[in-house]
Formats: structure tokens, sequence, C-alpha cells
């Protein structure tokens, strides 16, 4: 029997060379997801915010979800943009988000935080936080209320909700 010779030239890849896999800063580790309760899914999220770590950030974040939130987003988004417009839509709100210049509450850096409440069934929670923001001449403190849904046993943001309380 004869068979045909086939010669493969492979290269070691590098970790650059998948946009998808991001490096921690601090451990040199790749960062993935971990099986964390909501609360600390929240916790580790406004970590994160507070030292400027958008990887980090983001890791537990639904991109989709949050984007879908605004009807008038939903609406294009599910009915009128193709697979590929659709990606191309979340990379842009993605982008949008990391850029600072939004207006959006959800990006607001918090001066100091404390989770009230957790509450939650098998696939979906709402966690309840308390957060000061510190201005020159006086803090801010509003309710965020975070829901969150559990895919394969990750839970990740998909909605928020906003209250001002007082200032102090």
């Amino acid at each position: 029997l004869t068979s045909n010779l086939l010669t493969l030239s492979v290269q070691a890849g590098t970790v650059a060379d998948d946009p998808a896999i991001v490096i921690d800063r601090e451990t040199g580790e790749v960062l993935q997801q971990q099986q964390l309760p909501p609360d600390e899914v929240i916790a580790y999220m406004l970590s994160a915010r507070q030292k400027g770590d958008w990887s980090k950030f983001f890791l537990y974040i639904d991109i989709e979800g949050l984007y879908t939130q605004d009807r008038g987003n939903e609406e294009s988004y599910i009915r009128r943009l193709s697979d590929r417009e659709r990606r191309e839509a979340l990379q842009r709100y993605r982008a949008a988000l990391a850029s600072e210049t939004s207006s959006d509450d959800f990006l607001l850096i918090p001066t100091t935080y404390e989770i009230q409440k957790t509450s939650y069934t098998p696939n979906e929670a709402t966690v309840l936080v308390i957060e000061k923001f510190a201005y020159t001449d006086f803090t801010e403190v509003k309710q965020y209320t975070y829901y969150l849904r559990r895919r394969d046993r990750i839970w990740t943001l998909y909605n928020y909700e906003v209250q001002n309380l007082r200032t102090e």
C-alpha cells in the first residue's frame, strides 16, 4: 500500500495571536471566568473598575445583554442586523463603554461600595449595592441594583438600575 505524504510546517504561536485570550497584568496568568457567586462577581467588577482594569471589568459583563436593554438598540439588533453587523455593533458599544467618555452611570468609579443584599434563584440573581462617589465638595450616594443571569455555571451581569439616594 502506498499513501500520499503531507508535509506540515508547525510554528509555535504566541498568546497575542488570539484576541480572545487576555493576560492579567498583576499575575501574568490568562484571565478566565470562575464560578463565583453573584455578589463576588459584582465585587470583582467594581474593584476592577476602581483600578481602571478594563479586561477584568468586562470579564463578567454580558455586553449583548446590556446593549439590548435599551429599547431602540433591542429592536434594531434583533430584527434588522445581520450576524456580522451584530458583532460590529457590540464591538462599538464595548469600545464606547471603555472610552470613558460615556455618560452611563454604570461606568462611574465608586470611591467605596458596600454590598447590601444578594438574592437569587438557580439562574437569575439581584445584587443591591450602595456606592459612594467623591467629588471636590460633596459625596454622592447611589443605590445600584445589578441583575445577573447564570449560564454554564457562570454568573454574568446583563442589566442594572440606579437610584440616587443622597449627598453627604
